[in-house]
């Protein structure tokens, strides 16, 4: 067993090990509850299908902590530090765990609920993908959980559009996510509604096979917007936010000469995010004769004084706009956000325990302030990643320029 020192906590939503009750719901055949059948509860030799004590639920599947089994933890959960077609990260959480080869038959499997968290503040959550034993010559085990968020079923799902002939981007993103998973995901907002500008822009229908991750990002490309999961206790939540967010509250800030500090910090300053050659591809339903078909018109958008000074530099992304006259807009708002304009700070690390402190802890698309020798950087937090061990807990930020105009 392993203390850990932090409060961390990771857990799986089973039933109790311990328990010696069956239920076929959540006990996995060959398990030790069926190897320890007692009383009234069910035995395979004995009990029939109709028998009384199937119907009692008890007991249910409950959160279920297997920390002290842990050696490492790592996660991350965020955005893809991407300013042409805003994306999610798929969220990883990968666990090593010290003999307990055991997992599958205590029903921590494929599919399996986990989360992180420390004390209630929430880490990270998602589902297992595989569960990995390595048996040791010299004795013993090692058993690795790797897990994914809900971006990861995102990218598996199937969608033909959405068949409504115009609505606003940030609709279109919300009513993709309710109608496409089978989970209750909170969709969530940064801002105020009623300040939005771009994420107003109205999408068109669409027809198009892509997977419901693509048709987010086309609605987030549409509508200026970044959009990325967050951990909650329950279920995590899309979070969604504005590029350009001049007024947004910073939540936190570090410093290389106060506390909070930083332990390292990655400055940046090049010429690979220059975009001045872009070419949009806009998907409609294309009709005729009450036939209804997919559509794609390709544009091309260019920054001459940029080509000028950088030679070409290009990208493509695919967008739905009701208003074709909307397409300047937006070539014009990707390329302004893929510009040159100095250094600035790509990542940063810190103790585990300062992030924790923090009034407000910096969540993915969170803003906070960086100060090296002086001189203050306004981010976007992209994502989130914790490495953990039972005595050391580091957070890593990545970090987007926070557009502001």
């Amino acid at each position: 067993m392993n203390t850990w020192i932090n409060d961390i906590v990771l857990e799986v939503w089973i039933q109790d090990p311990t328990s010696r009750a069956f239920r076929l719901d959540l006990t996995p055949l060959g398990s030790a509850p069926l190897q320890q059948m007692s009383g009234t509860e069910l035995e395979l030799a004995r009990s029939t299908l109709d028998a009384g004590t199937l119907g009692v639920a008890e007991p249910p599947a409950e959160w279920w902590s297997i920390t002290e089994e842990c050696t490492s933890i790592s996660s991350v959960m965020g955005a893809r530090p991407d300013m042409i077609s805003p994306t999610a990260e798929t969220g990883t959480l990968e666990a090593t765990l010290r003999d307990m080869p055991g997992l599958l038959s205590i029903g921590i499997g494929p599919g399996t609920p986990i989360r992180l968290r420390h004390n209630q503040t929430p880490l990270w959550n998602g589902w297992i993908d595989d569960v990995t034993v390595t048996w040791h010559k010299a004795g013993g085990s090692t058993s690795t959980l790797s897990a994914t968020d809900w971006v990861s079923h995102a990218r598996r799902i199937t969608r033909y559009g959405r068949q409504i002939d115009t609505e606003p981007a940030i609709d279109r993103f919300t009513h993709l996510i309710w109608e496409s998973l089978d989970v209750n995901l909170p969709t969530m907002w940064i801002h105020d509604l009623t300040t939005l500008t771009s994420a107003r822009r109205e999408c068109c229908a669409v027809l198009d096979e892509a997977s419901l991750a693509d048709h987010l990002t086309w609605s987030a490309t549409t509508g200026g917007f970044l959009w990325c999961p967050r951990p909650d206790l329950e279920v995590a939540s899309a979070i969604i936010r504005e590029i350009r967010s001049p007024n947004q509250a910073v939540f936190s800030v570090w410093s290389d000469t106060a506390d909070p500090s930083f332990l390292d910090a990655d400055v940046t300053a090049g010429t690979s995010q220059i975009v001045n050659e872009l070419e949009l591809s806009q998907h409609f339903i294309a009709r005729d004769d009450g036939q209804q078909a997919v559509g794609t018109t390709p544009s091309t958008w260019r920054d001459t004084a940029s080509i000028s000074n950088w030679g070409i530099r290009p990208a493509t992304a695919d967008v739905s706009v009701s208003d074709t006259a909307d397409l300047p807009a937006v070539a014009a708002d990707i390329m302004a956000r893929s510009t040159v304009r100095g250094e600035t700070v790509s990542s940063i690390t810190v103790k585990g325990t300062d992030w924790i402190a923090a009034e407000t802890p910096p969540q993915p698309l969170d803003t906070t302030a960086i100060v090296i020798r002086g001189r203050a950087h306004r981010l976007i937090v992209a994502t989130v990643a914790h490495s953990l061990t039972p005595t050391n807990w580091t957070t890593t930020l990545t970090t987007i320029r926070s557009a502001t105009k």
